[in-house]
């Protein structure tokens, strides 16, 4: 998805750089993590929370992006709404996770 994103916004603003798309999105696999992420993941696991990364990124990015900012051990699901499918429609990624882990998962908006 978000190489057709990319694609889209490439095409809209008439970029045609060679390499350009293919350096772009090998920098999506290098991205730095926020400085407050892995101290907010250590406060939640202690105080017994399940997290989780829920993204429209592919897994191949998602595994480069929690590899890169080694917080591996600090998530209990890594989750790809491109295994499921389905963009935009909040139930089928519901599923996804319930079937994965077999937890029972509070969502909420």
């Amino acid at each position: 998805m978000t190489g057709e994103a990319l694609d889209f916004a490439l095409d809209t603003l008439e970029i045609g750089r060679s390499g350009l798309r293919e350096r772009l999105m090998d920098l999506y696999l290098t991205l730095n993590v926020f400085p407050d992420v892995c101290d907010a993941l250590v406060r939640l696991k202690q105080a017994g929370m399940t997290t989780a990364i829920l993204s429209d990124g592919s897994p191949q990015m998602l595994k480069a992006a929690v590899d890169g900012a080694r917080i591996n051990h600090l998530l209990d699901a890594v989750l790809s709404v491109e295994e499921v499918g389905i963009y935009n429609d909040v139930s089928g990624i519901k599923r996804q996770r319930c079937h994965r882990n077999r937890h029972k998962i509070q969502w909420s908006g």
